[in-house]
């Protein structure tokens, strides 16, 4: 789970709210872009330009980024159904933090994060997000004309926001989607409900 809207308050001594007030505009979403390095990010963060301890931020996260629950079982089922599985997120540099935590790499690869690789630039739900997406995937897949490139969506969220995206802004045809699951984030792996897209 990404600690950002509780702990990154919790760590400045400020609510939520007061975060939103007094962050820069743009910044986080500049640093997700891979436009800002780290240390631009943190001079940036806050309009006022305080002082951010790094190290101890990166502590704090580090300590927090959690499992969500049956999340790490339903990765190891589809991994060993010989699934390939991809990242496909929202996030800057500190997905390392993430990956040096959970080890996400056992059952993905960090191909498509907003601050690197093909994505880099782009975030969800912007078009060209998902068109790098579909292009990188496309091209592994044009030397095994016997395979079928399929986009099956998990969201463990209250919507299926990646996927009904990449559907509204024409990027990704629904004939390309063969199912969509849609699992509440108060579900747990034994009864996740199929809903059909």
């Amino acid at each position: 789970m990404d600690p950002f809207y509780t702990v990154m308050p919790s760590f400045f001594d400020l609510t939520f709210k007061e975060l939103m007030e007094q962050k820069h505009p743009t910044a986080w979403l500049e640093f997700e872009r891979g436009e800002l390095t780290e240390e631009e990010f943190l001079n940036k963060f806050f309009k006022d330009n305080r002082y951010i301890d790094a190290a101890d931020l990166h502590k704090k996260l580090a300590k927090n980024y959690k499992w969500v629950p049956g999340m790490m079982e339903l990765l190891g089922r589809l991994r060993t159904a010989g699934f390939q599985l991809h990242a496909f997120s929202n996030y800057p540099i500190w997905w390392k933090i993430i990956e040096q935590e959970l080890r996400l790499s056992d059952y993905l690869s960090w191909s498509f994060v907003s601050c690197h690789g093909p994505m880099k630039g782009f975030r969800k739900p912007e078009p060209f997000a998902y068109k790098r997406v579909e292009e990188a995937l496309r091209a592994s897949f044009d030397s095994f004309p016997e395979k079928r490139m399929d986009v099956t969506g998990v969201s463990y969220s209250s919507d299926s926001s990646s996927i009904c995206g990449a559907y509204n802004n024409g990027v990704i045809d629904q004939a390309k989607i063969t199912k969509m699951n849609v699992v509440p984030s108060n579900t747990t792996l034994g009864d996740t409900p199929n809903k059909e897209w």
